[in-house]
């Protein structure tokens, strides 16, 4: 006869630390009047010729005009999200054709020599002091003839700018338009605990009459670093034991100022109950196992989830879990001042009393499937629910 019957079971692994941002860019901070071609100093960010530029060589714009769409969407016109783009000038040699006044988002004019760029788009100063691990993230779209015609990531560490990523072509939409596509890289080492960091977007076309819309188009960048997660859990496990209760068993690989796992339970994984707390290890790089034993579970489908408390008070929740009990078809929780049962209350008493054995509710016939206990002071109570083949009784914490 087996002793131990396992319900289900979920083994996931926590090595995807959250991100912390320390830098965003949107070029919405200042709004820039449709077709008034405002230039990026707009929003304190430069522009540098780099190469050989003609008399009408394009430019770089913050505006509308190229809407800074999510990631996954078609670019178009104005909308309410500004970006930086390249797009022509007024006195180019086919404005007259699609854009007579220049900036019409991310449209280039490569007609010949006089339209010839090569310039680069540059942030202000990023201090990254105290930041290690850097990732930049941003959505563009980007076309072009081929390498004759291109936008490229630069980065500069303090002492001269460095290429850092040929960006790729996104796919287009038709029209001219692109499809907004995510980016995401880290910057090189140098930039670590640098107060000197800037990136820069370099756009060239060679004038030699062949263009292929988009042109470029940059928004909604943010430089990012790792933040630790407090733990690494390999593993949280549940299993019926023969008497009737759970055994809950979690497993961590590396644990980071945790100070105590707290265990809650729940009938309908949605309010949740403290019933147990288990000290952590503090900082830890070894294998730990953990363990703790509901010896009165609801019966039914007891959900479980592990609230994790670093020294300084920040938690963070486990995925969830769940053990099916035998079933009596009644289930109970208590939330916001109610005990709840989840099922028919015929035939059903119901009882609560405080830690000194006083009796603060009881019902003999109840009615009703929620029973309001906001009368209670703050304390610990302990509910006992008679019915025809079964008792039911645990404890509730009123806040």
């Amino acid at each position: 006869m087996k002793k131990i019957v396992l319900i289900l079971f979920f083994l996931f692994l926590v090595t995807i630390a959250n991100a912390q941002i320390f830098y965003t860019e949107t070029f919405d901070g200042s709004v820039c009047i449709a077709g008034s071609g405002c230039d990026p100093s707009f929003v304190a960010w430069t522009t540098t010729n780099v190469g050989v530029n003609g008399i009408n060589a394009n430019k770089f714009y913050v505006s509308c005009q190229e809407n800074g769409n999510a990631a996954g969407v078609c670019g178009g016109g104005c909308g309410a999200d500004q970006s930086l783009h390249l797009g022509n000038v007024s006195t180019s040699a086919a404005a007259f054709l699609f854009c007579p006044s220049g900036d019409c988002g991310a449209a280039y004019d490569d007609s010949g020599p006089d339209e010839a760029t090569n310039i680069r788009c540059e942030s202000p100063i990023i201090n990254c002091t105290g930041q290690s691990g850097i990732t930049i993230d941003f959505n563009y779209i980007e076309n072009g003839e081929g390498t004759n015609d291109d936008a490229t990531l630069w980065y500069f560490d303090g002492a001269g700018w460095n290429n850092i990523n040929a960006l790729p072509k996104t796919s287009t939409c038709g029209g001219g338009q692109g499809l907004w596509t995510a980016f995401s890289g880290l910057l090189p080492a140098s930039a670590d605990n640098n107060p000197n960091v800037r990136i820069g977007f370099r756009w060239v076309n060679d004038g030699n009459g062949s263009a292929s819309d988009p042109s470029f188009a940059v928004d909604d960048i943010t430089l990012s670093t790792s933040i630790p997660t407090p733990i690494d859990l390999l593993s949280f496990t549940g299993n019926k034991l023969t008497n009737n209760a759970n055994l809950l068993e979690w497993v961590t690989s590396s644990e980071i100022n945790n100070d105590f796992f707290t265990i809650e339970r729940s009938m309908d994984a949605q309010f949740f109950q403290v019933i147990g707390k288990v000290k952590g290890a503090g900082n830890s790089n070894s294998v730990l196992d953990y363990g703790f034993v509901d010896e009165y579970p609801h019966k039914g489908i007891n959900y479980y989830r592990l609230k994790q408390t670093d020294f300084d008070g920040t938690y963070s929740y486990s995925d969830i879990i769940a053990i099916k009990n035998e079933s009596n078809g009644v289930g109970v929780y208590y939330h916001e001042n109610f005990l709840n049962l989840s099922a028919s209350t015929e035939n059903v008493s119901v009882q609560v009393v405080d830690l000194a054995g006083r009796v603060v509710y009881s019902n003999e016939q109840l009615q009703k499937n929620n029973i309001d206990l906001s009368f209670l002071s703050k304390g610990i109570y302990i509910y006992r629910i008679e019915l025809p083949t079964t008792i039911l009784s645990d404890k509730i914490v009123v806040r």
